[in-house]
């Protein structure tokens, strides 16, 4: 299972340029859900820009709108 930041990773979608998106999870946080923008360079990931949630719902939704929002990105080849 991986984390960051305390929060346990439960999707990611990760393109084939090693660019992506993630929603995380940790239900002891007063926003317990969180998205980021991923970057993987040389095996290691990096996790920027959160949108922290309350409701696992409103962090799906966000997820959604930043992949639609990359009209120009293939399907992701991971999750």
């Amino acid at each position: 299972m991986e984390r960051n930041a305390g929060y346990e990773i439960k999707r990611l979608l990760l393109y084939d340029d090693n660019k992506g998106f993630a929603l995380g999870e940790n239900l002891r946080a007063p926003d317990p859900y969180v998205t980021w923008k991923v970057t993987e360079e040389q095996g290691r990931r990096s996790f920027d820009w959160g949108h922290y949630f309350t409701t696992e719902r409103a962090a799906v939704k966000d997820l959604s709108l930043i992949h639609i929002s990359e009209p120009t990105r293939p399907e992701p080849i991971s999750y």
